[in-house]
């Protein structure tokens, strides 16, 4: 996997309490920053028909579906099971949602160019600061 960015964690005394900040992985760390978790951005592009399923546990009930060109990110990987975050789904519902999903239909060895870039860091730190973490997280 290629990270594309991290999640640092500021010292209380700078930001505040359970405050979160992102960096990119060419930034200098800054002393006394503590790497909560290393995140890999990607995008749903390989379906032929329907959704890819984002599910409660890697292989379990569905609850959503995602469309090609939906961004996600990745928190953590089982096989062809990945834990993820969607920042820019197709339609607004299903911003924030984390569940598993087959990353074989996943592709995150694409580039995106930099105003795009800009809109999902933007979108991801908005998703941080306003949803709760939660399946990615057990």
């Amino acid at each position: 996997m290629n990270f594309k960015h991290v999640i640092l964690a500021i010292p209380m005394t700078l930001l505040g309490p359970s405050a979160l900040a992102t960096t990119s992985l060419n930034t200098p760390p800054l002393s006394r920053q503590t790497l909560i978790a290393q995140l890999e951005t990607c995008r749903v592009d390989r379906l032929r028909s329907g959704q890819l399923a984002v599910r409660n546990s890697p292989g379990g009930q569905a609850r959503a579906g995602l469309d090609n060109g939906d961004i996600i990110e990745i928190y953590k990987q089982q096989g062809n099971w990945a834990c993820v975050r969607v920042i820019r789904p197709a339609g607004d519902r299903l911003r924030g949602i984390e569940g598993w999903v087959n990353s074989n239909y996943v592709n995150c060895d694409q580039g995106f160019n930099h105003v795009i870039w800009e809109i999902i860091q933007s979108d991801s730190q908005d998703i941080a600061r306003r949803v709760p973490r939660g399946i990615c997280s057990r």
